[in-house]
């Protein structure tokens, strides 16, 4: 027959004894043991923690005391439920140690807990493992947490930014790219697919996007990508994209370096391509139709030459057919009346007298019927 000592609180039995006092001695003797594991236990930042298949607390640590602002003493033999308002939480954490001590498998998962005090949602990832506290008894659940608020918060926030940037993306209606220049990658928004016909894609290497280039728009292109790496971290082009049914589209093709390496090297690009390809087009007509514009013009002056030379000779004719006899090519009245007129003021200003005869011949149509107009004149 063995003596053992037993915890009323914990249900946990001392080591068997011989006698009462050996009992009592070996119970003091692991009292001390546990006394220095609880001081260990307590020195982690972890939340460590061992449960029964009633889900009690059978061991709790100090991080765990001070998350439902207790001590560990007095959390054990309760439950969450004493210490926690949140029943969502505190359900999850009895079914879970019923399910893990059911499949008798550790397991790592994610969970949270509310501060008692605070009321702020604290995340952990939470190593789970059955254990045998000594031989007999029943199954115990040992729980390692550790604390990731930070990281997990820091995560939601850079979730919540893809989200919004996505967002922003999609709503831009251009085609936005994002160029993670060490790895060769490249990130698109939706409508970068939707332009250039192409599905399911949002990454892809680098070579993808340069085989899309026309083989003619390349090399310049090119030369502005290599320009913004190495000196101006803007970037601006015009070119033309094969889209995925094999025609090509013009691009309006605009980024700048946004992050770069301790060394200066480029890490990041970001940018956004937008179709001008109605543009250029409307561009190409026009310069078609200026230069027919252009021949039709030159053929205008041409002409305007023409006819303005053929009318100076027409004035110049009808000047002389105003002043000369059509038939003899003399001077006519209209030109000896001019020319006695600018004869008369002459004389007029000169203060000098004159006398004008006019001599006619009667019957000198005779001469011009009968020896002709030359011998007449």
């Amino acid at each position: 027959m063995g003596y053992y000592v037993e915890c009323g609180e914990c249900l946990a039995r001392g080591p068997l004894g011989e006698t009462d006092q050996s009992a009592l001695d070996a119970w003091n003797a692991a009292h001390g043991r546990q006394h220095l594991l609880q001081s260990l236990l307590d020195a982690s930042p972890d939340v460590i923690l061992v449960k029964d298949d009633q889900c009690r607390f059978l061991m709790a640590n100090e991080a765990l005391a001070r998350l439902y602002n207790a001590t560990p003493a007095d959390m054990i033999g309760k439950r969450d439920a004493d210490f926690n308002d949140n029943e969502e939480q505190t359900r999850f954490f009895d079914e879970n140690v019923q399910a893990v001590l059911a499949r008798g498998e550790a397991e790592i998962v994610e969970e949270s807990a509310t501060d008692a005090v605070s009321g702020e949602v604290r995340y952990y990832r939470s190593l789970k493992k059955p254990i045998v506290l000594q031989p007999g008894s029943r199954k115990a659940l040992l729980v390692i947490a550790h604390d990731i608020t930070d990281l997990k918060l820091r995560l939601l926030d850079i979730a919540e930014r893809e989200r919004r940037y996505d967002y922003a993306m999609n709503a831009a209606g251009e085609g936005i790219w994002d160029w993670q220049i060490e790895q060769g990658v490249v990130r698109h928004n939706d409508t970068w697919g939707e332009i250039l016909g192409y599905e399911d894609m949002s990454k892809h290497p680098m070579e993808f996007f340069s085989n899309l280039i026309h083989p003619d728009d390349a090399p310049a292109m090119e030369q502005r990508i290599t320009e913004a790496l190495q000196v101006s971290d803007t970037y601006e082009s015009e070119h033309r994209l094969r889209c995925a049914d094999g025609s090509y589209i013009w691009a309006l093709d605009r980024g700048r370096v946004v992050e770069r390496g301790a060394d200066g090297q480029p890490l990041r690009m970001v940018g956004s391509f937008s179709d001008v390809t109605a543009r250029r087009e409307a561009e190409d007509s026009l310069r078609v139709v200026s230069r027919e514009l252009e021949k039709t013009n030159a053929r205008l002056e041409q002409l305007v030459s023409e006819r303005t030379a053929e009318l100076e000779a027409l004035n110049l004719k009808l000047e002389r057919m105003v002043r000369q006899d059509t038939l003899t090519g003399l001077a006519n009245r209209f030109a000896a009346e001019d020319e006695l007129a600018t004869y008369f003021a002459n004389l007029r200003d000169e203060n000098q007298t004159f006398a004008l005869m006019l001599v006619d011949i009667d019957h000198f149509k005779r001469v011009n019927d009968t020896y002709g107009h030359q011998t007449g004149d």
